[in-house]
């Protein structure tokens, strides 16, 4: 809780706020609740806020959240499900929101313009993820993006793949990898981007790669 004379955080549902209740500082960790809806009117989510938490599976964001800076949902360890509002303009999400958010499944919105511009995918370090189809306007793997992801088995791309690149140990540890496919449009596999992926036995490349 946060004294009602703080003159500069405020508290509202034991969450920590700025004094106007515009930025969203920390959730605490071990606060019981499975759902949290951020309160209209939040316009930022600050740096590690939901960081080291054990219980949220889902979060709603509403229209009035315009950033969510890097690491605030890190080793959120039951995150689930993140859901923006339909007409939320948010300029988009760096893939470190997401940092070791290690079960992080379903982010529902209407994001998918803002990621077809950049060519990001937003996830990272997910640990439990068996399989993944990158939708064909990923344009890149950012670094250690599925690194000690070791129970991914299955990657695949969507026919028409705009995948340019692979960034560093992209796949690092990946253990059971045996095989992968990789479009033709792909121009560049940075450095140990397979380090530690001892299974990997064969890498293909699309027809017409160049």
């Amino acid at each position: 809780s946060c004294d009602k004379n703080n003159k500069v955080y405020s508290s509202f549902e034991g969450v920590l706020f700025s004094k106007d209740k515009s930025i969203l500082i920390s959730y605490p960790p071990s606060k019981e609740s499975l759902i949290y809806r951020i309160p209209e009117g939040t316009r930022n989510i600050e740096f590690s806020s939901f960081r080291n938490n054990r219980n949220l599976e889902t979060i709603y964001v509403p229209n009035s959240v315009k950033k969510i800076s890097d690491n605030a949902f890190k080793f959120s360890e039951k995150l689930i499900k993140l859901t923006f509002e339909p007409d939320n303009d948010m300029p988009g999400l760096n893939n470190l929101v997401f940092f070791n958010a290690n079960i992080l499944i379903e982010i529902e919105s209407k994001l998918e313009n803002k990621l077809q511009k950049t060519g990001y995918l937003i996830i990272n370090r997910v640990k439990s993820l068996k399989k993944i189809k990158f939708p064909k306007y990923i344009k890149f793997i950012q670094d250690s993006m599925f690194l000690n992801a070791t129970n991914l088995k299955e990657v695949e791309f969507e026919e028409g793949s705009e995948l340019k690149e692979i960034g560093s140990y992209a796949f690092q540890n990946t253990k059971l990898l045996e095989c992968i496919k990789l479009p033709r449009k792909l121009e560049k596999i940075s450095d140990y981007a397979f380090c530690e992926a001892i299974n990997l036995k064969k890498v293909e490349f699309e027809e017409g790669s160049e």
